[in-house]
């Protein structure tokens, strides 16, 4: 089963994306602060880490930073809704694999999920 991080300060969206990918059978662990995702990172093992750019209290760039010293087996993912065009460019540089900019296409979304956990 994959165990899946995922972080937005947005409660609706996060509801969205949790209960979406609980339906497809992987195991989520939600945060909904940059604080709750760097505590979530120290007490869940994650398979694949989905975090939004623009935290409350964060940005997801140094989650991902994180996530590539800390568990550097994990995946890693990105969404923003934030314009900025060196954005993705950023985000890669600090571990993500894949960037993608909200509003997310959920079936795209999975598919990308699938695919970097070996799950296809």
């Amino acid at each position: 089963m994959i165990n899946l991080l995922v972080i937005d300060d947005d409660p609706e969206w996060l509801a969205i994306l949790s209960g979406y990918f609980v339906t497809k059978g992987i195991r989520v662990f939600r945060a909904k602060s940059f604080a709750e995702g760097m505590r979530q990172s120290e007490r869940k093992k994650v398979d694949l880490l989905l975090t939004d750019f623009k935290l409350g209290d964060g940005e997801g760039t140094e989650i991902l930073k994180h996530f590539r010293q800390v568990h550097p087996e994990s995946r890693l993912i990105m969404i923003s809704g934030f314009e900025d065009p060196h954005l993705e460019e950023k985000a890669k540089q600090c571990g993500a694999e894949v960037f993608l900019k909200k509003p997310v296409d959920l079936e795209l979304l999975t598919n990308w999920v699938i695919r970097l956990t070996d799950q296809g």
